[in-house]
């Protein structure tokens, strides 16, 4: 990440401010997967597990990590990123970490 707040991954320049508005994005992905399925998105908060909180089956998972990675140009289809998808404040952890390497 450069001083004025943008990670580059692969040539691409992601801006991302701090903390709270990484968090803040990924939270819009997870709400814009949520009203594409049928899932009750009343009730949830950066730690509730999305599958057994939420319900979200593996095609939801996928989708919030396919969103994610368009959004911030990191890859995240290994074991490690499927495994932080258990909420949005941990696959908010794992995306900053990746975009600091």
């Amino acid at each position: 990440m450069d001083s004025a707040g943008k990670a580059t991954q692969e040539g691409m320049t992601i801006n991302v401010q701090n903390e709270q508005e990484l968090t803040d994005r990924v939270r819009f992905i997870v709400a814009s997967v949520l009203a594409t399925t049928e899932h009750d998105d009343m009730g949830w908060g950066l730690d509730t597990d999305l599958r057994a909180g939420v319900g979200f089956d593996s095609l939801s998972i996928m989708c919030v990590l396919s969103s994610a990675e368009e959004e911030f140009g990191v890859a995240l289809d290994d074991d490690e990123a499927i495994a932080s998808t258990v909420s949005v404040r941990k696959l908010a952890l794992c995306i900053r970490e990746r975009l600091h390497r």
